[in-house]
């Protein structure tokens, strides 16, 4: 059971606790994100406001040690380690964890109106369910011996922020009584960033002397989609199938690089910056 990790459940209290049967038979306005046909099956105008709150901590702790037999001699003139004996005590990789508040929240607002037995319309603002829109590890660390040291997780993806929402306008039409058809179209914006550090020396790659911090933002609006039936053969029973379809996101922006990151002068970490798609 530990093993099975991060996992992030469903949208809406309903769906989650139906375990994916809501696609069958949806009875709120969560049928927006899981199968649209069911908007036709909810009497009059509904309103769902709604929220994934996620509380969790991240720690990892990387294998191995500052100096191994490969890079003895890490170059620190100049940093703000300079001062720091973290490679000389040839301490191991402390175990580091996500700094930043540890609660991430993804709202939910949708609405529908059956304006006539047969037919309904539906209009709302979701993200999809993920662990988290943001994760981050400091730069730097503080060894058990009081020391500074460099972040191990630094050559990593060890920044990120991740958004996304789907604007929802949906339609659905009920043409029997057993049978419900459904779509939605959804205008859709993501912004990512990542942030990870790399080293200019290739004889002594743990160095933070020659580090370089990258840094990639871009964002864009991309076009997507959901499309539901449901089946109903009787009161009792019921069948359900939704998808969700989306294009490629182009996303644009800009990539930072800063080099001499860990300079202890600040007016020696030159940045430059690229536009990038």
């Amino acid at each position: 059971a530990w093993a099975i990790g991060l996992e992030a459940p469903d949208n809406g209290s309903l769906p989650m606790g139906r375990a994916g049967a809501f696609v069958a038979r949806a009875s709120d306005p969560s049928a927006l994100m899981h199968n649209v046909a069911g908007i036709v099956g909810l009497s009059g105008f509904q309103l769902t406001l709604s929220a994934n709150f996620q509380l969790y901590s991240n720690c990892i702790q990387r294998a191995g040690r500052y100096a191994d037999n490969d890079s003895m001699d890490l170059a620190t003139t100049g940093t703000i380690f300079q001062n720091s004996s973290f490679a000389a005590d040839q301490a191991r990789y402390p175990e580091q964890c996500k700094s930043g508040p540890p609660v991430t929240v993804a709202p939910q607002i949708l609405a529908t109106w059956r304006i006539h037995p047969r037919f309904a319309l539906g209009l709302g603002v979701y993200g999809p369910n993920a662990t988290g829109s943001r994760q981050t590890f400091d730069d730097t660390v503080t060894l058990p011996n009081g020391m500074l040291a460099p972040s191990p997780l630094r050559n990593m993806i060890y920044e990120k922020s991740i958004l996304m929402f789907h604007v929802t306008l949906a339609g659905a039409w009920q043409p029997t009584r057993w049978l419900r058809v459904g779509a939605a179209i959804q205008p859709s914006y993501a912004a990512f960033s990542t942030a990870t550090m790399a080293n200019s020396s290739q004889t002594s790659a743990q160095s933070p002397v020659s580090d370089a911090r990258n840094l990639i933002e871009t964002s864009g609006w991309f076009l997507a989609g959901n499309l539901g039936v449901q089946v109903l053969p009787s009161r009792y029973f019921s069948f359900g199938a939704g998808a969700h379809l989306s294009t490629t996101a182009v996303l644009s922006g800009t990539a930072s690089v800063t080099a001499d990151y860990y300079s202890s002068m600040p007016a020696n970490r030159p940045l430059s910056t690229y536009n990038v798609n």
